[in-house]
């Protein structure tokens, strides 16, 4: 079978044309970092009418009930940096964390286990 020079050549010019008009673009900057998911902390000084300090359970379910209430303007201060970064795949994968709890020294990890000592009480109030 014998090549068609100006098939060829047309649908060349045809091809290189099309791909010329039609062009695609995305901008990523911002895309998928920590301001995205949890919001970008306000600049200068910020007021608040309530001030939780503390993000376990109970910090988080009473500033919860504030900002559902529509009580005024809730903040929340919680320490360390962001579990999900500073750990990686140790916090993403389940079963990964609890490898670093234990009393020897190479299974501590002062990101995961803060090594609060309880003591026992024979006796527990309930409120």
């Amino acid at each position: 079978m014998k090549a068609c020079p100006k098939l060829s050549l047309f649908l060349a010019l045809a091809c290189g044309a099309q791909s010329a008009l039609c062009s695609y673009s995305e901008s990523i900057t911002g895309f998928n970092t920590v301001s995205d998911h949890f919001g970008s902390p306000p600049l200068g000084n910020a007021t608040y009418d309530y001030v939780v300090i503390g993000g376990g359970t109970a910090g988080l379910t009473i500033s919860a009930r504030l900002a559902h209430e529509n009580a005024g303007t809730v903040a929340v201060i919680e320490a360390g940096g962001f579990y999900e970064i500073d750990n990686s795949n140790r916090s993403s994968v389940p079963g990964t964390a609890a490898y670093f709890i234990g009393t020897a020294p190479l299974f501590k990890n002062a990101l995961i286990d803060w090594e609060y000592q309880t003591e026992h009480y024979s006796v527990s109030i309930i409120l």
